[in-house]
């Protein structure tokens, strides 16, 4: 036997005591966001990052070139790059993330004084 429509509408029209939800308020209280600050971008980092990226992905291919299991030369030359081209992202990314943690340590320390 299918609920006939009031029983539907007087179901989704409970109270939250009735429905077994701690009562709380329907919407959470959250402080206000914090004004979005300009990001420090220039073409001197731009170059930085770009340059130690690509030192990282020589090294990475220098070193992954002697762990790949072929003896065809233009296999090692491609797993080899695949590799390095992975841990080269990841080392992109990471050194990204150090940056923004140290600048915001500074700008941190800086409001604190």
């Amino acid at each position: 036997m299918r609920p006939r429509p009031v029983q539907i509408a007087r179901y989704y029209r409970r109270t939250a005591s009735a429905a077994g939800l701690p009562n709380r308020a329907v919407v959470a209280k959250y402080p206000p966001m914090a004004e979005p600050v300009a990001r420090k971008f220039s073409p001197f980092t731009v170059v930085i990052d770009g340059v130690l990226t690509l030192a990282s992905f020589v090294l990475f291919y220098w070193l992954a070139t002697s762990h790949v299991p072929s003896e065809n030369p233009m296999m090692v030359t491609l797993w080899s790059a695949y590799c390095a081209a992975c841990m080269a992202g990841v080392f992109w990314i990471a050194w990204q993330m150090l940056k923004f943690v140290y600048r915001h340590q500074r700008e941190t320390a800086r409001v604190r004084r």
